[in-house]
């Protein structure tokens, strides 16, 4: 899964998150049934704190 977090957007990370995961369902990236990522991997992966 590839999301981007950027600082100076000035949007919560969180909405970042939510809004670039319903774009990927959106486009057909992201299947029905598909495994998310965990919180804590996903906060590892994107650098962030959980």
């Amino acid at each position: 899964m590839n999301i981007n977090i950027s600082n100076a957007n000035g949007e919560a990370i969180y909405l970042q998150i939510v809004n670039q995961i319903k774009a990927l369902i959106l486009e057909g990236k992201l299947k029905e049934g598909e495994m998310l990522p965990s919180m804590r991997n996903l906060a590892v992966e994107l650098h962030i704190s959980f």
